[in-house]
């Protein structure tokens, strides 16, 4: 599965997503994870960091409201980001993407996005079903071309 977000527009940040279904009879419900194989990249070498501008070009895990890229000349960190909100608004001491908050992945490690604590039939929202979706925002000092990177979910019983 992709998910294309197109040709980016610098005044209007573009939001994509999908919806995650899990079942599973684990008597302690179930997590899912999801990671990157690196940051956005184009065949240039440039990057769309991950959401929120760090110096070291990871994301911060903690989800906060949307904030548009700054923008610095010279500091590339800041000329795009792309960050991931959930609609599990219970993720068992998780992430809390409650409020449109979005989170950066932080390198290639694990960002928990959806989880239950109980057997699930992956048809009812908050137990079994949620949708995740990824935001980017570029500045018009953000290189042109085609970005991409790999995203894994990993979904982990807990019997």
């Amino acid at each position: 599965t992709t998910v294309p977000f197109g040709a980016l527009d610098v005044a209007t940040p573009s939001i994509v997503g999908q919806r995650l279904s899990v079942s599973t009879n684990a008597a302690y419900g179930f997590s899912v994870t999801v990671q990157q194989t690196s940051e956005l990249i184009n065949a240039a070498g440039s990057k769309i960091h991950s959401f929120n501008n760090a110096k070291d070009g990871t994301g911060s895990t903690t989800p906060v409201a949307w904030v548009a890229p700054a923008g610095f000349l010279d500091e590339t960190q800041t000329y795009g980001h792309m960050g991931i909100t959930s609609s599990d608004a219970d993720l068992n001491g998780g992430p809390d993407y409650t409020n449109e908050k979005y989170a950066g992945l932080a390198g290639t490690a694990p960002l928990a996005v959806m989880a239950y604590n109980g057997p699930s039939n992956g048809a009812v929202n908050g137990r079994g079903v949620a949708d995740v979706a990824y935001r980017i925002g570029i500045t018009a000092l953000q290189q042109s071309g085609d970005y991409s990177t790999t995203l894994t979910y990993v979904c982990t019983p807990s019997y």
